[in-house]
Order: structure tokens, then C-alpha cells, then sequence
């Protein structure tokens, strides 16, 4: 009984590794024959995890709709993100993982260099805006 006890209170005393929260707003809605061009920002807070961070409330397809697109139902076709303003000093590059559904901050150890991951657990400085444009339909 003590050996339970035992792992219980070491789960509960080990980290839980926090994800990137998103919270995103859209500023314009523009309509076409084909769909919708979305435009809007998300600001971003938290650590960033290993293999990029949700920008709704879930990796599902409906939570991602609903944080870019304004509906769950809406079928986001493409997602183009860019850093809105200054703050931000992780020295990320942000892309859109469309198979997964995630945020990936992307960074450099130079000019040269290949884009890499930016590494697990880096804190996102406060206030970190994302613009986007969204193609929904």
C-alpha cells in the first residue's frame, strides 16, 4: 500500500509541461464565390512544446476552425501566419503544420543555417501577436 502511495505522490509532484495558449481574434471577414479569406491575430503565452502548439482549444479539426475561421464547421483550407510585433525574442520564424494542426515556431542558428524547431519549453515573451490570414470554406 505505501509502494501506491508512494508513486502517487511522485506523479503529483513531477512538472506538468505547459503548451503555447492562443487566443485568437479575427478583424475582418472578407466573402467569395469559393469561400472566405479570414484575417486576424492570436497572442500567444506559455512554452512551446516539442512538436508545435494547437491554436484552438485542441489539434481537432472543428477547435481549429472555430479559433480562425469564427465557425467549427468552416473548413480551413490555408493558414499563413507572420509575427505582428516586436516582442517577440524567441528569434522565431511561425509555420503552420496543416497535417497536424499545430503552430510551430521555427529559428536559425545563423544566416546559413537550416530552420530548426525552436527548443521544447522556450517561453513565449508576453504578448507575442500573430497575424494571420485564413482561407476558409
Amino acid at each position: 500500500m505505501w509502494r501506491i502511495l508512494f508513486v502517487v505522490a511522485l506523479c503529483w509532484a513531477l512538472p506538468v509541461s505547459a503548451a503555447v495558449t492562443f487566443t485568437c481574434t479575427r478583424d475582418a471577414t472578407f466573402f467569395g464565390a469559393d469561400g472566405r479569406l479570414v484575417v486576424g491575430k492570436c497572442i500567444a503565452s506559455g512554452t512551446l512544446s516539442a512538436a508545435g502548439d494547437a491554436i484552438g482549444a485542441s489539434t481537432s479539426q472543428a477547435d481549429t476552425n472555430a479559433a480562425v475561421c469564427g465557425s467549427s464547421v468552416a473548413q480551413l483550407i490555408r493558414l499563413v501566419l507572420s509575427t505582428e510585433n516586436d516582442g517577440d525574442t524567441t528569434g522565431a520564424y511561425w509555420t503552420w503544420d496543416s497535417t497536424n494542426r499545430k503552430v510551430i515556431g521555427l529559428g536559425s542558428n545563423g544566416a546559413a543555417a537550416a530552420l530548426l524547431s525552436v527548443a521544447t519549453g522556450t517561453t513565449v515573451p508576453t504578448n507575442v501577436t500573430l497575424a494571420y490570414t485564413a482561407l476558409c470554406r
